[in-house]
């Protein structure tokens, strides 16, 4: 019986250590509870950048994992020219916010895109802007997983609209928002060219009138085309080859 008992004192001690050593294994853990080891962590750093760290959900870590968790990755990046910028009205500066585009190359057979747009400065009008991508000889390998960090909160998406050749979503700015973050990140087959935009609305508008487009490369940074372009500040976009 005292055997027994030793034995089953053995296996639960061991049980609880290994438990214990699960749960400590880890070399970061952020906001939202996720817990990366040290390649995931510097991956992640390197592909979202560290605004976005805290924004990083387990159901994201679980969809990426091939691509965080391989020490080799490829990450290409590639930025809007300012000068293109066209300013509809005398509050925006071609200095005010920053677009690129990222892919990103691993083992998988698929590409992991990441689309990023950093306010440098608060913009005055605070409405619906939309964001989003076309694709052209490619295809879309998953969900596309919005995300908005505005004065360091997450911002749910307002509304979307996916189609065969792309997608775009509406994110609506609060009246308080200072600091500006938008990051969409999706899978796409290999080859072809991902064309991705960010129009700022230049007055307050609707949900519907943002949501008001179709996908389209004579649209607005060779994506949206919208019922009323004159709503948004005609921002150019980006594009990169996979």
């Amino acid at each position: 019986m005292k055997k027994k008992i030793f034995s089953l004192f053995i296996i639960m001690s061991f049980l609880f250590m290994t438990n214990v050593s699960a749960k400590e294994d880890f070399y970061f853990m952020n906001n939202n509870g996720v817990q990366l080891n040290e390649i995931e962590y510097r991956n992640i750093i390197q592909i979202h950048g560290s605004e976005m760290l805290e924004f990083l959900t387990q159901d994201m870590l679980n969809e990426y994992k091939d691509f965080y968790n391989d020490p080799n990755i490829i990450v290409n990046t590639n930025y809007a020219d300012k000068n293109l910028i066209i300013p509809y009205s005398s509050f925006l500066e071609t200095n005010y916010k920053e677009l690129k585009i990222t892919s990103v190359t691993s083992q998988s057979a698929t590409k992991m895109i990441v689309v990023t747009v950093n306010w440098k400065a608060a913009p005055k009008v605070k409405s619906y802007d939309v964001i989003g991508f076309r694709l052209y000889n490619t295809s879309l390998k998953s969900s596309v997983i919005t995300m908005a960090n505005i004065n360091g909160s997450s911002q749910p998406v307002a509304g979307y609209k996916e189609f065969s050749n792309g997608y775009g979503a509406s994110i609506k700015l609060p009246s308080n928002s200072s600091s500006i973050t938008f990051q969409q990140t999706f899978r796409v087959t290999s080859g072809g060219t991902v064309y991705a935009s960010y129009q700022h609305a230049v007055k307050n508008i609707s949900l519907s009138n943002s949501l008001s487009f179709s996908i389209s490369s004579n649209g607005l940074g060779n994506v949206f085309n919208f019922s009323n372009n004159d709503l948004f500040d005609q921002m150019s976009g980006v594009s990169i080859n996979i």
